[in-house]
């Protein structure tokens, strides 16, 4: 940090306005009194796609709630309104508006300030949440996906026992007592003599045959499962 210690020879590009800049995220200055927006900064059209605090100004009409998306608000608000009172702070998580139509995830920090020259109002910092959703969105589908083949056989692709019974639990209790529907139980007839005769790998040829027939007949809808060795 030598060479900046005079300030003279520090290259304007690397000087911010304020800290505030240097966020992954933006700024917001916010009036208590009626959430109406007067300051907004430039990382916060940086985060949302504009190209410049005019413009996020605009596309809101300099209203908070122009800014977050119009299913979160309700919840944003009712936040603010308790927690400021409290504490003079406020942390949510919500959506803002982007300027391609596409919604921002944010954590919404709000607190709070006092200024000589305009008085008491409510500065919000807003935290780019976006890679944080994408990450968490594919470790859930990740953890679907293995759940899944948990559930099902490695070999046949059915429902093993233990997740055809869950199913079919589930299935009842949703469906109510007058709901129709069939069960239908299939035992291969002297399937052990195709092992012993041609060999278990030609007995597994067969399992696999008999399970895409059984899927490919009852369709996507249907609870198809391997009960045991050769019944399903």
């Amino acid at each position: 940090m030598e060479q900046f210690c005079n300030a003279q020879h520090i290259p304007e590009e690397l000087i911010w306005d304020t800290a505030t800049e240097v966020l992954p995220g933006g700024m917001a200055a916010v009036s208590i009194q009626d959430y109406r927006l007067f300051r907004v900064s430039t990382g916060l059209a940086d985060l949302l796609g504009y190209a410049g605090p005019e413009e996020v100004l605009e596309a809101s009409d300099a209203w908070l709630h122009g800014l977050v998306l119009s299913q979160d608000w309700e919840c944003v608000l009712s936040t603010l309104e308790r927690s400021i009172p409290l504490s003079g702070k406020a942390r949510m998580e919500c959506r803002l508006r982007g300027r391609d139509g596409q919604s921002v995830w944010v954590t919404l920090c709000a607190g709070l300030v006092r200024r000589v020259d305009i008085g008491v109002y409510l500065e919000c910092f807003f935290l780019d949440l976006t890679d944080l959703r994408r990450v968490e969105a594919e470790l859930t589908e990740r953890c679907r996906i293995l759940t899944e083949k948990t559930r099902r056989e490695c070999m046949t692709g059915l429902l093993t026992k233990e997740a055809f019974r869950e199913d079919v639990k589930s299935w009842l209790a949703e469906a109510g007592p007058s709901a129709s529907y069939a069960l239908l139980v299939i035992d291969l007839d002297d399937f052990k003599r195709i092992n012993d005769r041609f060999g278990h790998n030609f007995g597994d040829r067969v399992l696999l045959a008999f399970s895409a027939m059984v899927t490919d007949c009852f369709g996507p809808g249907a609870l198809c499962g391997r009960y045991g060795g050769d019944e399903f």
